[in-house]
């Protein structure tokens, strides 16, 4: 049987959250700000709906992919100090 409720939010309320999400991750991927702080100030910025504003995830739920994200874009730590150095590195001027 085909139930008339509808119970999922709207394609708007999905996109605004998307557009959340995205933006929260652009932020962490290009600054050092700390993620919970980015969360709080893109809450503060954003111009939601009631319905929108219900169905964001928390900081907390978003911490993780976010994290991720941000890690993705730093640049591993050398696991060693030794390394070649090239060829015209290696003499002096003198």
């Amino acid at each position: 049987k085909i139930n008339d409720d509808h119970n999922h939010p709207s394609e708007k309320e999905t996109i605004e959250v998307r557009d959340f999400r995205e933006n929260i991750k652009q932020r962490a991927i290009n600054e050092t700000t700390p993620i919970p702080r980015i969360y709080d100030e893109e809450c503060a910025k954003a111009k939601l709906s009631d319905t929108t504003t219900v169905i964001l995830p928390s900081g907390r739920e978003m911490n993780s992919a976010i994290n991720k994200a941000r890690r993705a874009s730093t640049p591993t730590i050398p696991t060693t100090q030794l390394f070649d150095i090239p060829e015209p590195f290696t003499k002096t001027l003198h």
